[in-house]
């Protein structure tokens, strides 16, 4: 590939990055089977699985942005789920920040809903996210000042969605939420894997995304970036975005929408009833 334009260009930047997480895609697909059991070797981490396929596509990127690195587009730093030794936390310039496969289960089960999710921080502030369902042919797309995309077309949420709120996520959560903010709420089938579930709404068949806590930074940074180019938000129980420390934090629980819906919802859940949800 040819060297980036100086200085900094976060477009060419998101379209070599989208490439290169198509590969991404294209090799996690190799060990996945639709509605049977992964040809991935499983180990676990605790309760957690990490499958062959996940560390397949961490190296894939991982030896990629680290190549555009040696030819002077840089420092890039790698901070990912699955390099603890990455944990190190924020320092100036450019960090990718990627979870490989977010949705190990889905992905082991056959589900199509796991996706790679690989967002860049400047700083502490996203700049660039990218959100690819390769089981699904999906792509979500932004960079800062850029707009978001959704499948190659750019895409505005609707800043006050009709009622009822269709929303998803952790039951747990969805009941607070129902329950608190006064507004009609229908339930919608979950989405496993936690950053897809985010950027759903720019799909158009989901208003409101719902995350228990428990997140971490390769979790949410991709979809942060998305939603804010959509005119949505990412917000905490306090009304305030996450903040990235990348050092393998939790993150409290999180709302994903328009910034006109979560304005409606907000107010009435700064009681402390969703930041004592439970976690996991």
């Amino acid at each position: 590939m040819t060297r980036p334009p100086l200085p900094l260009d976060l477009a060419w930047l998101e379209g070599w990055l989208e490439a290169l997480v198509h590969r991404a895609g294209q090799r996690a697909l190799a060990d996945w089977r639709r509605g049977e059991r992964t040809r991935a070797r499983i180990d676990w981490k605790g309760n957690s699985p990490v499958t062959s396929a996940d560390l397949a596509v961490d190296a894939l990127i991982a030896d990629a942005v680290a190549g555009l690195g040696r030819d002077g587009f840089g420092p890039l730093r790698y901070h990912s789920e699955e390099r603890p030794e990455a944990w190190d936390g924020p320092e100036d310039g450019l960090t990718i920040v990627i979870d490989p496969i977010d949705g190990t289960r889905s992905f082991m089960e056959g589900r199509d809903d796991w996706c790679i999710a690989l967002g860049v921080l400047a700083g502490s502030e996203p700049v660039i996210g990218l959100l690819h369902v390769p089981a699904r042919g999906a792509m979500f797309a932004a960079h800062r000042g850029g707009g978001a995309r959704y499948q190659g077309q750019p895409v505005m949420l609707a800043s006050e969605p009709p009622s009822p709120i269709r929303a998803a996520g952790p039951r747990g959560v969805f009941e607070i939420v129902a329950r608190e903010s006064g507004l009609a709420i229908e339930g919608m089938p979950n989405i496993a894997a936690l950053a897809h579930r985010l950027v759903r709404p720019l799909s158009g068949d989901l208003d409101l995304a719902l995350a228990r806590p428990g997140a971490h930074d390769w979790d949410i940074v991709a979809a942060h970036c998305i939603l804010e180019e959509a005119g949505g938000a990412l917000l905490g129980p306090d009304g305030r975005p996450p903040l990235y420390t990348l050092r393998g934090d939790e993150h409290p629980a999180l709302l994903a929408g328009s910034r006109g819906l979560l304005d409606r919802v907000m107010p009435s859940l700064l009681t402390g009833s969703l930041s004592a949800a439970k976690r996991g």
